[in-house]
């Protein structure tokens, strides 16, 4: 199979059982631009019913997809102020 048949497949797994939290890494990694689209358009559908939370290199697809952006540096600042308390 090839990659993106491969993520199509991943990716179609992920949703069995309409999780309530879905944890994805580059999920736009290996589809055609058809594909890419309606994943960005699932993502930001579903996002409204349940917790999405994917990595991405593609500014793109998170433009395309609406998502919020959360930085390293913001991660990094939560854990410190955490094990600061």
């Amino acid at each position: 199979m090839s990659l993106g048949s491969q993520k199509k497949l991943v990716l179609c797994a992920a949703w069995i059982g309409e999780p309530d939290v879905l944890l994805l890494d580059e999920p736009s990694n290996g589809l055609d631009l058809d594909s890419r689209d309606f994943l960005a358009e699932l993502i930001c559908r579903c996002s409204r019913e349940k917790t999405i939370l994917f990595a991405s290199h593609d500014a793109d697809f998170v433009a395309a997809a609406e998502a919020n952006v959360l930085a390293m540096e913001d991660l990094s600042l939560v854990a410190e102020s955490r094990n600061s308390n």
